[in-house]
């Protein structure tokens, strides 16, 4: 028998109940008249909750203005369409990444009469993203940022320092005698120091600093908003901290640290070039020290103001 051609009307319907992405009927302020079935499977929420809701409800607090913004921008313009990406919350509270795709009808004589929205769930997509993002970004060995991540980040906080007019400080660090663990206890123990010093540096460090390796065994560190002596403060807490480290098998590690402050209108090349000399100089003075640029420490001093002698009472 063949099947009865659907009428207009009922093709819509089918179409719309059976798609396998959420869609909706939206008046012009972002209210829902009429939803689907995969669009309540996807908020979690039940068809007739749904339309009593705005699409804003929906949004994620800081995307709220987002997913309306492009209803007005689409009532505006010229286009009938457009696309979005925004987060969104169901009834669980969980997080969705939802591409919005909004179309608006007319009427025959051009009056804007309502949108048709639909919602592609595209959350392991962008888990998948930042996954590579941060496969891209991170020394899987020791959890620190690569060298291109680590060079990227100092120049936003250059920028960041000519801009706030703050201070930033950099360590340039090198494991003592690192090619003599690999000879004497292999590779394998190599990779384990690597691994703990990883560890060991990020306990020493605030959130918001930086650490990268800048290749094998040498690291940068960027402290944004401190002067030498407090960068060199950090630097000699994450010695120590390493020198007393025990390893298995006996393994014993230090490092020699170099420290030095961002200058106006210095470059990342010019600050790790300094930090690079204080560095030498520790490793000339016997290693397992850390040495802060003399004058960028002068400086500071200087610049400090001088203490005020408590007020007397009359």
């Amino acid at each position: 028998m063949v099947p009865r051609i659907l009428d207009s009307p009922e093709r819509f319907r089918v179409a719309f109940e059976s798609a396998n992405i959420g869609i909706a009927l939206v008046d012009l302020k972002g209210n829902f008249i009429e939803v689907n079935q995969e669009l309540s499977r996807l908020f979690g929420c039940a068809r007739e909750e749904l339309e009593t809701l705005n699409i804003g409800d929906l949004a994620a607090p800081g995307d709220k203005v987002q997913s309306l913004e492009c209803l007005g921008d689409i009532l505006a313009g010229d286009t009938l369409r457009g696309v979005s990406e925004a987060r969104f919350l169901n009834k669980k509270g969980r997080t969705l990444f939802v591409e919005v795709s909004y179309g608006l009808a007319r009427s025959c004589t051009g009056i804007p009469l309502y949108f048709t929205v639909s919602f592609r769930d595209i959350t392991e997509r962008k888990r998948l993203e930042a996954r590579l993002v941060q496969q891209a970004s991170i020394d899987p060995l020791t959890g620190a940022l690569n060298r291109m991540r680590i060079e990227e980040r100092g120049r936003q906080e250059l920028m960041r320092s000519d801009r706030y007019g703050h201070k930033l400080s950099l360590v340039l660090l090198d494991l003592d005698h690192f090619k003599l663990v690999n000879d004497t206890h292999g590779h394998a123990a190599g990779d384990l120091v690597l691994s703990a010093f990883g560890d060991i540096a990020r306990s020493c460090l605030r959130l918001t600093d930086l650490l990268g390796r800048w290749g094998g065994e040498e690291f940068v560190i960027l402290l944004p908003d401190t002067g030498p002596a407090g960068a060199g403060q950090v630097a000699e807490r994450l010695r120590a901290n390493l020198q007393s480290f025990c390893f298995p098998a006996g393994v014993r590690a230090t490092a020699s640290l170099g420290v030095a402050s961002r200058r106006p209108g210095e470059n990342l090349a010019g600050l790790i070039g300094r930090a690079d000399g204080a560095m030498y100089r520790a490793k000339q003075d016997g290693r397992n020290r850390v040495v802060i640029d003399a004058v960028d420490l002068a400086v500071e001093t200087v610049a400090r103001p001088e203490p005020q002698p408590l007020l007397q009472p009359f």
